[in-house]
């Protein structure tokens, strides 16, 4: 039965029972020829592979294991190897789908947040087409707020998650064991915040105000605190997608929000924040974590930044539909 559980659940299993001595499946050769096949997925005909004492340190093991393991690869029909001497060993061909079944791939899941806008759903769009040149399953998960998802990669229930350049950024910081994969910075991931208020002679956050911002969305949150400073202000905790309506309701006197359709109704004023503060915020990033072999290589093969760019202004524009399932 194909297992599907997430790549980083699976690998981090399978590295329990490949280092455990007394388990009956152990076999150190196999761990090596896995290792070196998700290595390699990344990689392309005419690329050089990583030198024989690099494989030696990666893996762990010895020079006559990692030479066992490319022969396995080249037996299979994973890779054709050619040597040049002092410039090293290149891939002279290449069959990925082989590669990701000696790599024991066979699912591959991420999460963004909830395409409520056109912008998320090109995004969505983008990055699912982009996936569909990959020879596994690839599934999307749709949660809200960047911090859910990053405790659920901390948790290694997906494979990446996608969140801001700017929320990348701060939990790369809180978390050393994450790292940016990479930057889609020719695509968006939000509008531009503005500042939402009822009155049309309040064009900033004033003391005594009551204002709404989600804990767990860090952008808006961030935003937020950096716009209260130094005011006597008391911050509603509430989830984004529905921060507004408590603004809309007055429950709140205003919401840091993108800028959307809904702060077109009559007595809303969208005051704009300085685009400076807030730039990192408006460019998606993808997440991994950096105990999930490979996959960093892996994305970056098949989500070219252009391409989904691409692909997300034809739907924010009209001339294709969301297609992200």
């Amino acid at each position: 039965m194909t297992d599907k559980r997430p790549l980083a659940i699976r690998f981090h299993d399978f590295l329990a029972s490949a280092t455990d001595m007394n388990n009956p499946q152990y076999k150190k050769t196999w761990y090596v020829i896995t290792a070196i096949a998700r290595i390699l997925i990344g990689a392309s005909a005419g690329d050089r592979i990583p030198t024989l004492q690099e494989l030696v340190d990666f893996t762990g093991s010895s020079r006559g294991l990692v030479q066992n393991a490319l022969k396995h690869l080249q037996d299979e029909g994973g890779v054709c190897l050619l040597k040049k001497g002092k410039m090293g060993t290149f891939i002279s061909a290449i069959d990925v789908p082989a590669l990701f079944r000696l790599g024991n791939l066979n699912f591959i899941t991420g999460s963004m947040p909830t395409p409520l806008t056109l912008i998320l759903a090109g995004l969505a769009t983008g990055i699912c087409r982009m996936m569909n040149d990959c020879p596994v399953p690839f599934t999307f998960a749709f949660v809200q707020a960047a911090e859910n998802r990053v405790d659920a990669l901390l948790r290694r229930v997906y494979d990446f998650v996608v969140v801001s350049e700017k929320s990348a950024q701060v939990h790369v910081e809180r978390h050393p064991e994450l790292a940016a994969a990479t930057a889609l910075s020719a695509s968006l991931y939000a509008k531009p915040y503005v500042l939402c208020t009822r009155d049309p002679s309040v064009s900033e956050v004033k003391d005594g105000m009551k204002m709404a911002a989600d804990p767990k969305s860090t952008d808006q949150y961030m935003l937020t605190l950096n716009l209260c400073q130094g005011k006597n202000v008391e911050i509603v905790p509430c989830a984004f997608t529905t921060s507004h309506a408590l603004f809309s309701s007055g429950a709140v006197d205003a919401v840091v929000f993108n800028n959307d359709e809904w702060m077109r109704a009559p007595g809303i004023y969208a005051w704009p924040l300085p685009i400076a503060d807030q730039r990192d915020s408006l460019r998606p990033c993808v997440l991994i974590h950096k105990d999930n072999l490979a996959i960093g290589d892996i994305l970056r093969k098949y989500l070219r930044d252009s391409e989904i760019a691409q692909m997300q202004a034809d739907v924010v524009e009209g001339r294709a539909q969301a297609q992200y399932f």
